[in-house]
């Protein structure tokens, strides 16, 4: 998946998308939340990455 895709369906710019990435943006909660629905992750390995 490019970053494009996601960045479009949260309403961000793929650039701030990479920074985000890239651990140099910290995002909003609504914005992670959407990013992990969008990707389909377990919500804990972005909120506690050990589990």
């Amino acid at each position: 998946m490019s970053r494009r895709d996601p960045a479009e369906k949260v309403g961000i710019d793929p650039r701030y998308l990479a920074n985000i990435e890239l651990c140099g943006t910290i995002p909003s909660v609504p914005v992670v939340m959407q990013l992990i629905r969008i990707c389909k992750l377990p919500a804990e390995r972005c909120f506690n990455p050990e589990s």
